[in-house]
């Protein structure tokens, strides 16, 4: 893979795990059942983070993620 696709995909993993910060900071303030919601999104976004694989395809680099 390429630096600027693996640059791209590094950047996409701290793009998700950053929303997920966000999106716990954020809970705080809302009713208890969107803080509820917004919890299970950010931990989602962080399996999704963890688990995605970088892989190339002939000449284009992928990103492919493991379903949890």
């Amino acid at each position: 893979m390429s630096g600027r696709a693996e640059d791209a995909v590094s950047e996409a993993k701290q793009v998700m795990s950053d929303l997920a910060g966000y999106l716990r900071a954020v809970r705080y303030d809302l009713p208890a059942g969107s803080g509820v919601e917004l919890e299970t999104l950010a931990q989602r976004l962080e399996v999704i983070a963890r688990d995605c694989q970088d892989e190339t395809t002939f000449t284009r680099p992928k990103l492919y993620c493991v379903k949890g």
